[in-house]
């Protein structure tokens, strides 16, 4: 799903918390891009932090020297990207946090990998693929909040 960046601006004025999760092994991309967006982020007003599973490399961190980081009070359990790939199937990546398999949770679309991070691949459009993995995922998460 394709979205212009006056689309994207106006999505991103919707919320006031963001967290901003880099990828394992951040290098020099990873970091500039994720504080160059959280500091932007805090110019319009917006509480933001930045976090990863790996410390940022120190020859990184003077990239993080303008980012106040804003302490946010909901965790997230569950992130999830969606990637079209080349033959037109959609690539769902799931982040899970605390008791939440990401695994289990691919693993309802034939996919899986690990506990807190798996993969699946679907082959429908972007928006029905979204709304399949929150219906899983949904599922979870309130079984978790249940607990």
């Amino acid at each position: 799903m394709d979205i212009s960046l006056q689309e994207l601006a106006e999505k991103l004025k919707v919320s006031d918390e963001y967290r901003i999760v880099y990828h394992i092994r951040p290098d020099g991309d990873c970091i500039g891009s994720a504080f160059a967006l959280a500091l932007e982020l805090q110019s319009i007003g917006k509480k933001c932090e930045v976090v990863g599973q790996d410390s940022i490399p120190r020859i990184h961190q003077y990239m993080t020297d303008q980012v106040a980081m804003d302490i946010l009070k909901n965790p997230v359990w569950i992130g999830m990207t969606i990637r079209e790939l080349p033959d037109g199937r959609m690539r769902c990546s799931i982040r899970t946090n605390g008791n939440i398999s990401a695994d289990a949770i691919c693993r309802e679309h034939g996919g899986g990998e690990h506990f807190h991070a798996a993969c699946c691949e679907l082959s429908t459009d972007a928006r029905t693929a979204r709304k399949m993995m929150e219906e899983t995922y949904r599922k979870y998460l309130l079984a978790e909040i249940k607990k």
